[in-house]
């Protein structure tokens, strides 16, 4: 598979920066070059603005995935514990 690179300087590695447009209403994101700064496209705010929600609403469900996994954990060692008492 081909890596992308900058035009200008060959990075492979790239970045998101909001900027204002003269005559624009609203801000900007440029993707731009993470080494020297050459800008290779733009992101359109609404799009980035849901996919940073998917992002948010993605480690919510980890964190609770999470908690459960640690209340289940929880439940099997107190679970275990009542078994080895009434096997003695």
């Amino acid at each position: 598979m081909a890596v992308s690179a900058c035009a200008h300087c060959q990075n492979e590695s790239f970045e998101l920066q909001e900027a204002s447009i003269g005559g624009a209403n609203h801000r900007v994101v440029f993707v731009q070059c993470a080494s020297c700064g050459a800008p290779v496209g733009i992101v359109e705010s609404h799009a980035l603005r849901r996919q940073q929600e998917r992002e948010a609403r993605l480690r919510n469900l980890e964190r609770q995935v999470a908690s459960i996994g640690s209340a289940v954990h929880h439940i099997g060692r107190i679970v275990g514990s009542i078994a080895n008492q009434h096997t003695i």
